[in-house]
């Protein structure tokens, strides 16, 4: 949000934040690498590996240290690299577990579909899937999957009845009632008030 009121103050805080995704992600390779000594070149090459249910929250953190690194760069190619790691990250914590964290991972690839730059032209239809499949294991309480799919689908469609619709479905969820879910659904209620408040900038007509 600062982007828009301050672009200098703005960018140092995309700079922090780079460096602290950066730290998360070599971290979390260094954890795994420990474990499975050929980790990073199986990853690198998309090769099977077998992993174990316990590896989940190191699969999912490592992938979400790579898109944050890609969103806190502004989208540098160094990190936008890491695209397919992500998914082969993700496409493999889903197998072992896919219902962790009520949905997290189906909400990560749902995004990973999103942003997906290689042309698939299921992608959309995947990424569709992939929010329904997240609402469901958070059985409607996923505020975020909501926003997300708002700005990041229906803006860049300029969809913008339903943009309306995704926003309003997420300022109705009643915060309160997955208390695990409370602080991030805090955090996405904000940003959805945020959105809505520029809905003349977002859309064109």
């Amino acid at each position: 949000r600062l982007m828009y009121t301050d672009y200098y103050a703005a960018r140092n805080y995309y700079s922090d934040s780079l460096d602290l995704f950066l730290t998360s992600r070599r971290y979390m390779m260094q954890a795994l690498s420990l474990k499975y000594e050929n980790f990073e070149t199986a990853m690198m090459s998309k090769s099977n590996i077998d992993l174990k249910i316990e590896d989940v929250p190191y699969l999912y953190w490592l992938s979400g240290s790579m898109a944050g690194s890609i969103q806190a760069s502004q989208g540098d190619p160094e990190y936008l690299i890491d695209l397919s790691n992500i998914r082969w990250l993700l496409e493999n914590a889903i197998i072992l577990d896919p219902e962790w964290e009520k949905g997290s991972l189906y909400a990560a690839m749902m995004s990973v579909y999103i942003n997906d730059l290689s042309g698939d032209k299921n992608s959309e239809r995947k990424a569709l899937e992939y929010f329904s499949l997240a609402n469901s294991a958070a059985e409607g309480l996923n505020v975020s999957i909501y926003v997300t799919l708002a700005e990041s689908f229906a803006v860049g469609k300029q969809d913008k009845s339903y943009f309306l619709e995704l926003i309003n479905s997420a300022l109705a969820i009643d915060i309160n009632k997955d208390k695990e879910l409370k602080q991030a659904n805090k955090l996405a209620r904000l940003r959805a008030k945020w959105l809505l408040s520029r809905v003349e900038d977002l859309f064109y007509m």
